[in-house]
């Protein structure tokens, strides 16, 4: 687990590099397009689940507390359940 959070008043700016990417840049896309378009809430957690579990399965990311060995499966379902039901198509217009 990690996080970065900046505790002066002063802007922040860092460079990261992502290897392998996969999905980032389509996961941080969708992810401000449903801030950016009131879809999530504000500490940035989208309102639908499908969304959520779709974002998740893009990063390859799993939240704190569960062990990992059950999320990744349940959320890779989730994720190919939220592709079978279209809601990805949601997050399409944030991606081109």
């Amino acid at each position: 687990m990690h996080k970065f959070y900046n505790t002066s008043p002063n802007p922040v700016t860092f460079l990261v590099k992502i290897e392998p990417a996969r999905s980032f840049e389509k996961t941080i896309r969708s992810a401000y397009g449903l801030m950016n378009t009131g879809q999530s809430s504000p500490d940035g957690i989208p309102k639908n689940p499908w969304h959520l579990f779709l974002i998740l399965g893009y990063s390859d990311s799993y939240l704190q507390g569960v062990p990992g060995f059950i999320q990744e499966p349940l959320i890779s379902a989730l994720s190919k359940i939220a592709q079978w039901k279209g809601v990805d198509k949601d997050l399409d217009p944030f991606c081109k």
